[in-house]
């Protein structure tokens, strides 16, 4: 069966999970594979902006905003 237009953009696009706490990490990092994302996860926000300039094709991003070392709201202005 084929694939419809939304399924076709999940199992092509990557998001990135940036979560302090690991199991809340964990669940929302699955509950979006089991629905054909490609999902990549940062433990905090300095790890996502390594990730984010490692130069990998990241079309979204689900960020905490209390985390350490780098914020969520520092986060998106570094990014």
């Amino acid at each position: 069966m084929p694939l419809t237009p939304a399924e076709q953009a999940r199992a092509t696009s990557t998001v990135l999970v940036v979560e302090d706490d690991a199991l809340t990490r964990f669940a929302m990092a699955g509950y979006l594979a089991d629905r054909g994302w490609r999902v990549l996860q940062a433990a905090c926000g300095e790890d996502a902006r390594t990730m984010l300039s490692a130069g990998d094709a990241i079309d979204l991003v689900f960020s905490d905003v209390e985390m350490p070392h780098l914020n969520g709201f520092e986060l998106v202005r570094a990014m």
